[in-house]
């Protein structure tokens, strides 16, 4: 049987949670360039691609560079589904043979739109990720605090219409409309999904969640809908947080 609670008992809780929510966050003063958490370099690692030629590894050295922090193990785990890689080889094929540009978009809410970084259009992840590949033009046609219904709606005005890789982050907006019969959520995304994989440029579409502690990475749904279309999905909170359930 569970032990009653006084109303007194109650109002005492309730005043400590609001007198830890007032509390200032102190951050310390740190020299310029020193990070907070520093990292011991040694463990570092690089992932090691072998049969490219010299001019593949030459126009990819950016990205084959890149020393990983995470095991790959850990990387695996943001593997949420692997999907029909079909289209994916292809912009990669075209990516490394450099027959012509390619085009890369994304959509999704605030934290794809850059919210919260330091300069947005160059440190938020989008920025970080196209500057990893050479030879593309990206377009971050996300809109703070909209879900997949608003980009289906203006999808022309946010994808080019002969792009060829367009990421998906809806993951967090969308899965406020949780509810099994007529969600609103799900439709605008499988829709917003049927109308990508539809576009001129045949372009490779994957989705795309930013770690999250409170819930899972994609919403159930989300997830369903990555799978049935057979599309890929890539969850960070897997990778960053594997032991949070």
């Amino acid at each position: 049987m569970c032990k009653s609670i006084s109303w007194s008992q109650v109002a005492v809780l309730v005043l400590q949670v609001a007198v830890a929510q007032s509390l200032p966050i102190i951050r310390p003063v740190l020299p310029r360039g020193q990070h907070c958490c520093p990292v011991e370099r040694g463990i570092l690692w690089k992932k090691d691609i072998r049969g490219l030629d010299s001019s593949a590894s030459s126009m990819l050295a950016p990205l084959l560079n890149y020393r990983f922090l995470l095991p790959e193990l850990q990387l695996r785990d943001a593997v949420g589904h692997h999907g029909n890689a079909l289209r994916l080889r292809k912009f990669v094929s075209e990516l490394i043979s450099g027959i012509r540009p390619l085009r890369v978009g994304v959509l999704g809410g605030s934290i794809s739109w850059g919210e919260e970084a330091t300069v947005r259009g160059h440190t938020d992840w989008f920025s970080i990720f196209t500057d990893w590949l050479p030879r593309v033009s990206a377009r971050n046609g996300c809109v703070p605090g909209t879900t997949s219904t608003y980009s289906l709606l203006c999808l022309e005005e946010l994808v080019d219409q002969e792009v060829d890789l367009v990421l998906v982050e809806y993951g967090v907006n969308d899965v406020f409309a949780d509810q099994l019969v007529h969600n609103t959520a799900v439709m605008g995304l499988e829709r917003l999904l049927r109308r990508l994989m539809e576009l001129p440029g045949w372009p490779a579409v994957v989705g795309v969640a930013v770690p999250r502690i409170k819930t899972s990475s994609f919403g159930a749904f989300h997830a369903t809908s990555l799978a049935r279309h057979n599309l890929g999905g890539r969850a960070g909170r897997h990778s960053s947080l594997p032991r949070i359930p």
